[in-house]
């Protein structure tokens, strides 16, 4: 491949970058071609061609694709590696991540990332099936953490610009993972199934990982191919690529726009950017109505303690769901036989005898073990 790139640099052709004629990247036995015209990256498959010819060498046209930036596919336009027709396309996926002729992630999310979802929800309810009850929101949360996340937002530093139909569907993904933990069809309120497992909304995570990724950019040497882009980027200031546009928008979400232009400090932005996020998601809560109730428990955004019970799933699903008004209370009542005006027999607080009370508040239930608050709740069926 060494001898390859030679014979491809001697072409003088490529993308000007500071100077210098960048036309090939390698990345194990891959490499794409970089032409600044059509003309040009015609020639650079002629010289491959050669190179293939002279060492017998195969390769897989069907495996091969040419992509255009910024322009409408070209019906009459035909490519050619030697006698081999090369298919041009809108959408070409290099090291896991699609690219698309706008340069948007628009594809990458909206088609990609939906049609492997489902696959990936199929695989956390197998695999919190054959888990059982036993520790289940932990491990769910685990599961969501360090596999299902990662998965979803892989490349996610190079994704702009994301179009609000996009964040939705990412959002909603994240959603539905926390549904399938807790083994409910409820209509939970987003912010308070966020706030009450204590996750950071996956749009701001990426965020978060969009920035750390420019301050490393930032940070390398001078010398240094993706140093040299970046700083190319900057200085054109004009491109089809709305990276820094996106990466100071991202910065004045957090109040630290100044540091745009110079060093990041991750740690600092993760601070200020993570306090916003916080005043975020409590506005979201106070903003609803039907989480009244909820507005009385919720003080701080994190995993709340009673989801670390390992043994009692089911009474826990329970609390969560009355926390966030989630409960069909009418018919729960009734099931408990209980009414919603009588005041509750078991304690001396005059309070009204309700699903909240008798879940939450009741001095009498709150002495019983979780497991015997469960016996206790025998009449209530499987939510």
């Amino acid at each position: 491949m060494t001898d390859l790139c030679d014979m491809l640099k001697g072409a003088n052709l490529g993308i000007n970058i500071a100077s210098e004629l960048i036309n090939c990247l390698l990345f194990a036995d891959d490499i794409v071609l970089l032409g600044n015209t059509e003309e040009e990256l015609q020639i650079l498959l002629n010289i491959a061609h050669k190179f293939v010819s002279k060492w017998s060498l195969k390769f897989n046209s069907s495996k091969s694709k040419v992509l255009v930036t910024g322009k409408k596919k070209d019906s009459d336009k035909k490519w050619y590696l030697g006698n081999d027709l090369i298919e041009e396309v809108n959408e070409y996926k290099y090291l896991g991540v699609y690219f698309s002729r706008s340069l948007k992630s628009t594809y990458h999310i909206e088609q990609y990332l939906k049609e492997n979802f489902q696959r990936k929800i199929n695989h956390a309810i197998r695999i919190l099936g054959e888990h059982g009850d036993f520790n289940r929101i932990n491990f769910g949360h685990s599961l969501w953490m360090s596999a299902i996340r990662s998965s979803l937002t892989y490349g996610c530093s190079v994704w702009f610009p994301s179009s609000q139909k996009c964040k939705e569907l990412l959002e909603s993904f994240q959603y539905k993972v926390g549904k399938i933990i807790l083994n409910t069809k409820m209509n939970i309120p987003k912010c308070a199934l966020l706030a009450e497992f204590g996750w950071e909304s996956i749009n701001r995570f990426m965020d978060r990982q969009r920035i750390a990724y420019y301050a490393r950019l930032k940070n390398l040497p001078n010398n240094r191919l993706s140093k040299i882009i970046l700083d190319e980027i900057i200085s054109v200031k004009c491109n089809e690529w709305k990276y820094i546009e996106n990466i100071e928008t991202i910065l004045q979400t957090a109040g630290l726009d100044h540091y745009a232009n110079g060093n990041i400090n991750v740690n600092t932005f993760n601070k200020f950017y993570g306090n916003e996020t916080t005043n975020t998601q409590l506005c979201n809560i106070l903003g609803k109505s039907s989480l009244n109730l909820y507005q009385s428990f919720v003080v701080v955004s994190r995993k709340q303690p009673y989801l670390s019970n390992v043994d009692d799933f089911r009474s826990t699903r329970l609390k969560f769901l009355a926390r966030t008004n989630c409960l069909p209370i009418n018919a729960t009542l009734q099931r408990m036989n209980l009414t919603t005006n009588n005041e509750c027999q078991l304690c001396s607080s005059n309070a009204i005898e309700n699903i909240f009370h008798v879940m939450l508040d009741c001095p009498f239930f709150s002495r019983l073990s979780e497991k015997e608050q469960v016996l206790t709740y025998k009449h209530v069926s499987r939510i």
